[in-house]
C-alpha cells in the first residue's frame, strides 16, 4: 500500500511478534499502564455496545482480546454485516444504505463468513494500516472480528456507522492526529461512546526520554501534552467525559457530540 509511512516498519519479518513482546514488557515498566488496565478501559466501550464497534488501530489484537474477555461478551465478524458500515460511493443514490468497496481489505482476513449474519453479538471491525499486524490480530481474534486494512485519516466507512469507537495507542503514531480524530467522530453515531489511549509528554522520566528518542528517528510523533490531545479531540467534535493519566498514558473517554 502506498503512503504507509511508519506502518511500513511493521511489515518487516518478526516485527509484529517483537511488538507484542515489547508491549507486554514495557507497558507497566516504562509507560506506567499495564496491558490489563488498557484492556479494562477498552472493555467498558466494547462490552456496552449494542451495535458495530470500531477498533482502530487494532494492532496485533493483544489488548482487544483481553478487552473482549474482560467485557464478558463475544463479538462477531461477518463480511455481510460489514457491508452496512462501508462508505457509499459518490455515484450511489443519496441516502443509500449500501456501500463502496472495502478499501485494501486483507485477502482472506474477513472472519466469520460462515457465522450467521443476524448474530446478536456486536460486530467488531478491526482496522490497521499494516497487513502483517492485521494477520497477527486475525490469528489472535479469529472470527470475533472483521479485518480492514485502511488509513485512519481516510476510513472507508459511512458516517455514523458505529455504536462505539476504541482507539488504543494510536494517536502518538498517527501522522495526522487531527484528521484521525475527525474520522473517529465522523464514523461514530451521535452520542456514542469513544475511548482513546495515547502517550503524552507527561509522567515518568524514562517514558518521556524514550519517546523523545523515538520521535527523533520519526518512529512516533513529537511528544504532546494531554491538553494538546484533548484539544484535538474537542475540535473534532468529541465531547469529553473523563481524562486521566496512568503513568505517561492518557486515558480519555467521551462521546461523539450530538448533531
Amino acid at each position: 500500500m502506498p503512503g504507509m509511512g511508519r506502518a511500513a516498519n511493521f511489515e518487516r519479518p518478526f516485527v509484529p511478534a517483537l511488538y507484542d513482546l515489547d508491549v507486554r514488557v514495557t507497558s507497566r515498566l516504562v509507560w506506567g499502564t499495564s496491558v490489563a488496565e488498557q484492556a479494562r478501559f477498552a472493555a467498558a466501550v466494547i462490552g456496552g455496545a449494542t451495535g458495530p464497534v470500531l477498533e482502530v488501530p487494532v494492532g496485533t489484537g493483544l489488548v482487544t482480546r483481553k478487552a473482549l474477555r474482560a467485557s464478558g461478551r463475544r463479538s462477531a465478524g461477518s463480511a455481510a454485516r460489514l457491508a452496512g458500515c462501508r462508505e457509499r460511493r459518490s455515484g450511489d443514490p443519496e441516502g443509500a444504505a449500501g456501500v463502496g468497496a472495502p478499501v485494501h481489505r486483507l485477502s482472506g482476513a474477513v472472519g466469520g463468513v460462515r457465522r450467521a449474519a443476524a448474530s446478536d453479538a456486536p460486530l467488531l471491525v478491526a482496522v490497521d494500516l499494516s497487513a502483517a499486524v492485521l494477520r497477527r490480530a486475525r490469528r489472535r481474534l479469529g472470527d470475533q472480528a472483521v479485518y480492514v486494512r485502511a488509513d485512519v485519516a481516510h476510513l472507508p466507512f459511512r458516517a455514523e456507522a458505529f455504536h462505539a469507537v476504541h482507539s488504543g495507542n494510536g494517536f502518538h503514531l498517527f501522522p495526522e492526529p487531527a484528521a484521525a480524530a475527525t474520522e473517529l467522530a465522523r464514523t461514530a453515531r451521535p452520542d456514542s461512546p469513544v475511548a482513546i489511549t495515547t502517550w503524552t509528554d507527561q509522567g515518568r522520566w524514562l517514558a518521556r526520554r524514550v519517546q523523545r528518542l523515538l520521535a527523533r528517528v520519526d518512529a512516533v510523533n513529537r511528544p504532546r501534552s494531554a491538553a494538546e490531545h484533548i484539544r484535538t479531540f474537542a475540535e473534532a467534535g468529541l465531547r469529553q467525559q473523563s481524562a486521566q493519566l496512568g503513568g505517561t498514558v492518557l486515558r480519555w473517554s467521551g462521546r461523539r457530540a450530538p448533531n
